[in-house]
């Protein structure tokens, strides 16, 4: 996904300095780069980076990495990190959920056909989240039909239970507030909703009718961002998850993907000049030239560093701010 990732974070030591934004730098240390790298999430003292195909790798640092294989089979979207264990989902492949305890060694979830109100992992799922004590998995699926349900829920990684929910489809990401108790899922057509616990959701009015693909929460800016690769305006924020206004991009680019950490929020690009951007409040944004013109599809942040990973075929795959 484009993806949104989204991220449990483990609780950052009171002195990590606010990372330099201005410098990025390509990572080679262990680094992969035949794989299309899409997704990062940090929990428990490492990185974890997942690619569309079977292959993961982790770090300690986001600088230096180490290859996971093998890894059960599944064509992964998005990974999250949650109640002591790391859940990466699946748009397509044998396995749709695929979970770890340490970052290394997974496990795959079998794929379950359901049509709703019973357990099952089998749909096109496109990004995951823990919150209020439970995983929320979204779907990219614009139909109806089995298989392709919106959402579903579980509360320990193993045992899922879809959610058809509302007539809205194509979502790209789902986040969640703590301060606002409250999940947030965007995507395709200006698609927003929300939920209190995962299960129920409303419909919102997104600020501008573009296909969102990631959304984050800033808890001490108590703020939602969320990011688009089209339209007049590519950035939309809310203070609640209900109201949202749109703002424009520093530059018309496919943003991909955004997160949250330290006081700043950064953005990613597949294309354009200047494919990250940065931003102190969600409103005002400053351009930024990463370590190399590639596809930056995901990024994430952990222990004072943001690590941006790319799902280009050709060229550096992952890069960490100085």
């Amino acid at each position: 996904m484009p993806k949104q990732f989204n991220l449990t974070i483990k609780a950052q030591s009171k002195n990590i300095p606010a990372p330099s934004l201005a410098t990025w730098i390509t990572a080679t240390n262990g680094v992969d780069h035949t794989k299309a790298w899409n997704s990062v999430c940090y929990g428990n003292g490492l990185f974890v980076a997942r690619a569309t195909t079977a292959f993961l790798m982790t770090s300690p640092d986001g600088v230096n990495w180490t290859n996971r294989e093998p890894v059960p089979a599944g064509t992964c979207q998005s990974v999250c990190y949650g109640k002591g264990m790391f859940v990466s989902v699946c748009s397509a492949g044998t396995f749709r959920v695929i979970i770890s305890y340490d970052g290394i060694n997974w496990e795959g979830i079998p794929t379950l056909a359901g049509t709703g109100g019973e357990q099952t992992t089998d749909g096109t799922w496109s990004s995951v989240c823990y919150g209020k004590d439970k995983f929320v998995a979204v779907s990219s699926a614009t139909t109806t039909t089995a298989g392709t349900l919106n959402t579903m829920t579980s509360e320990d990684g193993e045992n899922w239970t879809s959610r058809d929910v509302l007539a809205l489809r194509g979502f790209k990401s789902v986040c969640y507030s703590k301060n606002q108790e409250l999940f947030v899922a965007v995507g395709t057509a200006g698609a927003v909703m929300t939920s209190k616990d995962g299960i129920s959701w409303i419909q919102r009015t997104a600020g501008e009718a573009n296909v969102w693909n990631s959304v984050c929460y800033a808890e001490d800016k108590q703020l939602f961002v969320a990011v688009s690769q089209a339209g007049t305006n590519r950035i939309m924020t809310s203070p609640n998850g209900i109201t949202w206004t749109a703002r424009a991009a520093p530059q018309a680019n496919a943003w991909q993907s955004v997160c949250y950490g330290n006081g700043m929020f950064v953005a990613v690009s597949t294309a354009g000049t200047n494919r990250v951007i940065t931003s102190p409040n969600g409103i005002t944004w400053t351009l930024r030239t990463a370590s190399a013109a590639t596809s930056w599809a995901g990024i994430g942040y952990g222990e004072g560093r943001f690590v941006a990973l790319a799902s280009s075929t050709t060229g550096n795959r992952v890069m960490y701010s100085s």
